[in-house]
């Protein structure tokens, strides 16, 4: 009977172990879910910072391209405007958002590895 009973305990601290082993396993992947989400909505955030700082006429387009995934020609025709000047609105666009993610992602990363740390 003490046999049985030392090989069920040795029994019960091995299965505790691999459960301890698995959820050890499992929380880092978890962990890195919610720090990846976390990043990626304060991505989007950026971006939709970067979207609404662009003039009107720039944000429409960049819109109407991006979002609604209207071609340069369809946008030139709803605005009146030339298929070169939809070309050149969506290219000062893409250079002021890259330019506003630069200035803007360093610090609101560190701040948000801050406070996930």
């Amino acid at each position: 009977m003490a046999r049985n009973r030392i090989l069920n305990y040795f029994h019960d601290i091995d299965i505790d172990a691999k459960a301890k082993q698995i959820v050890a396993q499992n929380k880092p992947v978890v962990e890195d879910a919610i720090e990846s989400e976390l990043i990626y909505t304060e991505y989007q955030n950026i971006l939709k910072e970067a979207i609404d700082s662009l003039p009107p006429q720039g944000s429409r387009i960049f819109n109407m391209s991006r979002v609604e995934n209207l071609s340069h020609k369809e946008i030139a025709a709803q605005l009146g405007i030339s298929v070169n000047t939809v070309q050149e609105h969506i290219s000062e666009s893409l250079r002021f958002i890259k330019s506003y993610f630069d200035k803007h992602t360093d610090i609101s990363l560190s701040l948000l590895l801050f406070m996930v740390i």
